[in-house]
Parts: C-alpha cells; structure tokens; sequence
C-alpha cells in the first residue's frame, strides 16, 4: 500500500487496503466462530449475574436449539453473528464448557492489531468526513 501511494497510485492503494482489510476482518471473525462452536455447551455469566447457554455456538432456548455446523450455512449465518457480535459488546465469565476454550496462538494477535488499526484510520476519516459536510 505504502509503494503503491508513493507512486501515486492511491485508488490501487485504497482498493489494496479495502481488500486486505475485509481478508482481516473475515479471519478474526472465522476464528471467533470456531471458539464458540467447538466450545460445545457453553456457560457465560454476564457482570449483571445473567446466565447465557451456548450449544456449539447456539444460543440454547426451550426447543433446545441444535449447535451450528461450520462452515456455517447460510440460513444459521445471523445467528451466530448475532452471539459472536453479543459477546463482543458484553463483558462475560466463562463458567462451564465442554471443550477447553482455545484458539491458535499463531497470527491472533496480528490480526487483532491490524483490525484495530483500521478501525482507528476509519474512525479518524468518518471525522472528516462529518467535519467536512457541516
């Protein structure tokens, strides 16, 4: 990205970082999948003290909802979005699961700097952005 703008390149630079930053998001977002899946029956207690139960990335109701298969299929996709997006807004305590909760060590954290990163250029040019249209 950084060659392509010192040429002036700057819609190839754009495009670059607009496609390696979707291939960021969609890793992060794969691997928080397979922690919620391959945990089994999860137990969370969120801070306010509420129980929430997980079957294999499942919200677990009365019908006794059936653990989502990876790769997921597309009518479970909102599903286990919603949960993954639920825990990244909310703190919670693991309290029982039925695998230990693990995910590879390897490039985690990279990605979740380079997430962070793109995160923080985009908040800095909504900014503008709203600077610019009042």
């Amino acid at each position: 990205m950084t060659k392509l703008a010192e040429s002036s390149r700057f819609e190839e630079a754009a495009l670059l970082r607009d496609r390696v930053r979707a291939l960021v998001e969609a890793l992060v977002r794969a691997r928080s999948d397979r922690w919620l899946v391959d945990a089994g029956a999860l137990t969370l207690r969120t801070m306010e003290g509420d129980r929430v139960r997980l079957s294999g990335g499942s919200l677990l109701r009365g019908d006794g909802a059936e653990p989502i298969p990876l790769p997921c299929p597309r009518d479970r996709a909102d599903e286990l979005s919603a949960v993954r997006g639920w825990l990244g807004r909310n703190a919670a305590v693991v309290e029982e699961a039925d695998a230990p909760l693990s995910e590879p060590v390897a490039g985690g954290a990279e990605l979740h700097s380079l997430v962070g990163r793109f995160r923080a250029v985009e908040g800095r040019s909504d900014r503008g952005r709203s600077t610019a249209a009042s």
